[in-house]
């Protein structure tokens, strides 16, 4: 694909996204479900170390260091859970969102937007796990500069 194709398929993608989809962390937005199939976020893209294995508390006392890609939200986000949801909890004015980005070719898209602003979409869901170390995580679907 040439260069000029890369651009306006960049450009027609976020068009597409514009149109398609709520933009989630607008300063009024309603708090979202996670019911959602996809949201879009758009935040500064940063690199941050948290205490890993084996107690998730201190890098200093020995826990391994995890590096985590973090999605820092342009403007706060809440989202509550279904009713008949017992897996997620409801998170007020979250700043910060944990990215997991599955498809093995994003990981050199992301390195490339390190410290920049970006638009990224995927499915929301809620801390499940001691490695998630922000209220949210999204499993991220696409994601381009801002």
């Amino acid at each position: 694909m040439t260069a000029r194709r890369k651009i306006v398929a960049t450009w027609i993608m976020a068009f597409l996204l514009g149109l398609h989809l709520v933009r989630a962390d607008s300063p009024a937005a309603a708090p979202l479900s996670y019911a959602s199939e996809k949201v879009v976020l758009h935040g500064y893209l940063r690199v941050r170390t948290f205490p890993g294995r084996p107690n998730f508390e201190s890098i200093k006392e020995g826990d391994e260091p995890e590096r985590q890609w973090v999605l820092e939200l342009h403007h706060p986000l809440s989202v509550r859970p279904r009713p008949d949801d017992e897996y997620n909890y409801a998170v007020k004015n979250a700043r910060l969102v944990t990215l997991a980005p599955l498809q093995a070719k994003l990981w050199p898209v992301l390195k490339q937007l390190e410290n920049k602003s970006i638009v990224v979409s995927g499915k929301l869901e809620c801390a499940s796990s001691p490695h998630h170390h922000t209220d949210l995580v999204l499993t991220v679907a696409e994601v381009i500069r801002e």
